[in-house]
């Protein structure tokens, strides 16, 4: 009996994984609103009335990234990765303009992956929350 309960709950914990994997594949031109373990996000897509919306909803997520160029053009990373003291908390694709980021005070770290190359923050939430306004090199072009 131990050996079927402990195999159901292996099994739904994979079952939760591939769930969350499935969620993470964020379609370009729609917002997603995706959940991990201990994190969730939404996250806006390259639509303008769409980063428009999601600003509006900016102000109740711990956590804002927003990705543009010196000039103020909108990006979208092929890749976010957050972590926190190395551990992969959220793994998604397609991410931006903007990301909404529901998690507790703390450090963390972002990679965004733009054409090949790699860019990485560090950041901190603090009580009132964070606003990255991430501005992408104009070398990712």
């Amino acid at each position: 009996m131990n050996t079927l309960r402990a195999s159901l709950t292996a099994l739904a914990g994979a079952t939760s994984l591939v769930v969350s994997l499935a969620w993470a594949q964020a379609t370009p031109g729609e917002t997603q609103k995706l959940a991990f373990d201990r994190v969730s996000i939404v996250n806006s897509g390259p639509d303008l009335d769409e980063v428009e919306r999601v600003k509006r909803m900016s102000p109740a997520h711990p956590l804002r990234i927003l990705f543009s160029g010196k000039g103020g053009d909108y990006y979208v990373a092929d890749r976010l990765m957050l972590r926190q003291r190395g551990e992969v908390l959220a793994d998604l694709s397609n991410a931006g303009p903007l990301v909404l980021v529901d998690l507790p005070a703390g450090a963390y770290e972002l990679q965004a992956d733009f054409g090949g190359q790699s860019l990485r923050r560090a950041v901190s939430i603090g009580r009132g929350g964070t606003t990255l306004n991430w501005v992408v090199p104009n070398s990712i072009d």
